[in-house]
């Protein structure tokens, strides 16, 4: 060829070189930028349900989608501020409760926020918990914080009698003529279930009514029966219970 066919065609040689190069550089730079639009789950979890479609326009503020997983949860509870300071991480628990109030979970706190809600002037307090219950994340469940746990004795609710502010129990007890109700004045406490927390005035392992307790007058004479364990008994029926249950 011609010296100057043999020029032009280099000319063109080396031009094809500096597109090429140029659009490697290009194809790098939008490699780089298609990173930024990459959306990747913090964990792994289920995709619930895509609002949006292919050729959409979305922002940072659109939600494209949501994952869920139910593996390990936390709970929130918001608790009034009076009671914080009786909170420490890592001990407190947080039980969660069934529709009849037994607890299926329990997980020791292990975030107190700083402050409170402006509004409710409620402070959250959260716990983790291996889901072992099957529930799942953005459930509404039923949650009670425990403050602090003591054993003590417990006193069946309608063992209970009143005489103004002061509570009694009958006691079923060995008197001159054979066995009669004694009135023992007691001091309850909280109510948990069907019982009242025994604080002080009868010791465990004491007998006492638990049936026409209103008709009972301190040293009757009584008959008394086993009673079921924790079911009040019908009206005219003696019994008997064990305070220390």
């Amino acid at each position: 060829m011609s010296r100057q066919d043999y020029e032009q065609a280099v000319a063109q040689a080396r031009s094809a070189e500096a597109d090429a190069r140029a659009a490697q550089a290009q194809l790098q730079e939008q490699q780089v930028q298609l990173g930024f639009y990459e959306v990747s789950a913090p964990f792994a979890g289920v995709v619930g349900a895509i609002p949006v479609k292919v050729g959409d326009t979305v922002t940072t503020e659109t939600v494209l989608t949501s994952v869920d997983q139910s593996r390990a949860l936390e709970v929130s509870v918001q608790v009034p501020v009076e009671h914080v300071s009786r909170i420490q991480a890592g001990r407190t628990q947080v039980e969660l409760l069934d529709e009849q109030g037994k607890r299926i979970l329990s997980a020791p706190v292990f975030f107190v926020a700083p402050t409170p809600a402006d509004v409710t002037q409620l402070v959250e307090v959260k716990a983790g918990f291996e889901n072992t219950a099957g529930l799942r994340a953005g459930q509404f469940v039923r949650a009670r914080v425990v403050y602090e746990t003591r054993e003590s004795l417990l006193l069946p609710t309608y063992a209970v009698s009143q005489l103004g502010s002061q509570a009694f129990a009958f006691t079923v007890v060995q008197g001159d003529g054979g066995v009669v109700a004694q009135r023992q004045p007691v001091t309850l406490g909280q109510v948990q279930g069907n019982a009242y927390e025994l604080l002080g005035g009868l010791d465990a392992g004491t007998q006492v009514a638990v049936s026409s307790v209103q008709l009972l007058r301190d040293g009757q004479p009584v008959e008394p029966k086993p009673a079921a364990r924790g079911e009040p008994q019908e009206p005219g029926v003696g019994g008997a219970s064990d305070a220390g249950q």
